[in-house]
């Protein structure tokens, strides 16, 4: 199966669960025959409505509105609930979810994954880095069905 044959398939899926394990994107997306992930980890990931930002993985490593410095203590960034990431993440969570797959754009290096509701998930290429992977999607539970964007 092509890449663009495997990004197809998110057609008509679901988004299941949208996380973050330190700075990797993970979102989980279900039909009734099975589930796909996509892990995002060196690209920009970003969800818009309608032209308007509502989170970025940029804003993984920006502290949190509610964080509090400390003096000698170091900003934790990898800490789930620290960043300005996770406060978005909180905001548009509940209205992500369910959200259906409406159509998916690739051009062998960034992918839009447009969703009902006028909002869309960017997935954009943002290094000329050698051999580095930039996102995957998989089946859930089969290692063989891993397809790999990487530079």
């Amino acid at each position: 199966m092509t890449k663009i044959e495997m990004f197809q398939q998110l057609v008509d899926y679901r988004i299941n669960s949208i996380t973050r394990i330190c700075d990797m994107i993970k979102i989980d997306f279900s039909s009734n025959e099975k589930e796909l992930c996509l892990h995002v980890q060196s690209a920009l990931f970003r969800v818009v409505k309608q032209d308007k930002l509502l989170i970025s993985s940029n804003d993984i490593y920006v502290p949190s509105v509610n964080y509090i410095a400390k003096r000698f203590k170091k900003f934790k960034w990898d800490v789930p609930g620290n960043t300005l990431f996770d406060d978005c993440l909180q905001k548009i969570i509940s209205k992500m979810l369910g959200k259906k797959v409406v159509s998916v754009n690739y051009d062998g290096q960034d992918l839009i994954i447009n969703l009902e509701g006028q909002e869309r998930i960017e997935i954009i290429s943002n290094t000329l880095e050698k051999e580095c992977e930039k996102f995957r999607l998989f089946v859930k539970g089969d290692i063989d069905s891993h397809i790999v964007v990487e530079t």
